[in-house]
């Protein structure tokens, strides 16, 4: 019987083994080519991209994209902005929201603070992206400066990740932070720039203010978010941006955690109401579910 019969009697799909061998060849050839043509628009693309990135980093020098515990964020090119945040945070919440999230930061939060602590002193715009950030590359972060506030600095400003050194903290926040908001002349160094933040820590207590509104660490008691922003205003005169973190429980249900509160501050340093026209008082927290405030946990 010929090739041909059994073609014809199978159909053209089912053919002799030495021609199947042969076709099968012609595929795998066709394949490599397909593959090799699609790498090579790979490529292509990859150097257009290349190009383009080096066009509008030349265009935009000093425009750059960090990554801060894990969160991407832009660099804006001005160095403008309307108003100064000072924002504290509550320890234990940050140390669950990293051990849960980053595992591989060890942060803990030391037996000496039993307080809020800073998070930042950051110049902010009205509207729009964050920021500015690093606006000075050039002034660069001196430890030796900051040695008379250190021991201050430590317990009130402190950096909770233990595998880091302690200065480090101070300066992210210098280089990101306080290098824009060096214009102000009560800020234009390292030593008024953390002394402002020092000072701001004292005259702004939220841990007593919010003690004095019947609002203590608990995890059997939740409050109302509404309830923390009152409490801060009352003892300020001034609105505050209240910030909590979401957690979810056994059954998938959502846990509200104090996280952050924000003074706001003009470019006089006078405490002003926070949230401009385009955003809020509350980040992160449900109006109508209660927020937790945790306990130290030994």
């Amino acid at each position: 019987m010929r090739e041909s019969d059994l073609r014809g009697y199978f159909g053209e799909d089912v053919v002799p083994e030495k021609e199947s061998v042969r076709r099968r060849a012609k595929e795998i050839a066709r394949s490599y080519s397909l593959i090799l043509a699609l790498f090579g628009l790979i490529l292509i693309f990859l150097a257009v991209w290349a190009t383009l990135t080096s066009l509008e980093d030349e265009k935009f020098r000093g425009e750059v994209i960090v990554s801060e515990f894990n969160v991407l964020q832009v660099v804006e090119k001005t160095k403008n902005f309307d108003y100064v945040i000072f924002t504290q945070l509550w320890p234990e919440t940050s140390c669950i929201h990293y051990r849960h999230s980053t595992p591989a930061r060890d942060c803990r939060v030391p037996s000496t603070i039993q307080q809020w602590a800073v998070h930042g002193l950051w110049p902010s715009v009205d509207s729009g992206p964050l920021g500015p950030f690093y606006c000075n590359r050039s002034d660069k972060f001196d430890m030796k400066l900051l040695e008379p506030l250190e021991p201050e600095l430590s317990v009130r400003w402190p950096n909770l990740f233990v595998e880091t050194e302690e200065g480090t903290l101070w300066e992210h926040e210098w280089t990101k932070h306080g290098t824009c908001a060096m214009q102000l002349s009560e800020l234009s160094d390292e030593v008024k720039y953390f002394g402002a933040g020092l000072k701001m820590w004292d005259q702004f207590n939220i841990f007593g203010a919010l003690k004095q509104a019947g609002i203590e660490p608990s995890l059997k008691k939740g409050y109302q978010a509404h309830d923390i922003f009152n409490a801060v205003k009352g003892a300020f005169g001034v609105s505050p941006r209240v910030e909590c973190l979401i957690f979810h429980g056994k059954q998938m249900q959502k846990i509200f955690l104090l996280n952050q509160i924000e003074i706001c501050f003009d470019k006089s340093l006078n405490a002003i109401d926070c949230a401009p026209k385009s955003q809020s008082f509350f980040e992160g927290c449900s109006l109508g579910s209660p927020v937790f405030y945790p306990p130290p946990f030994p």
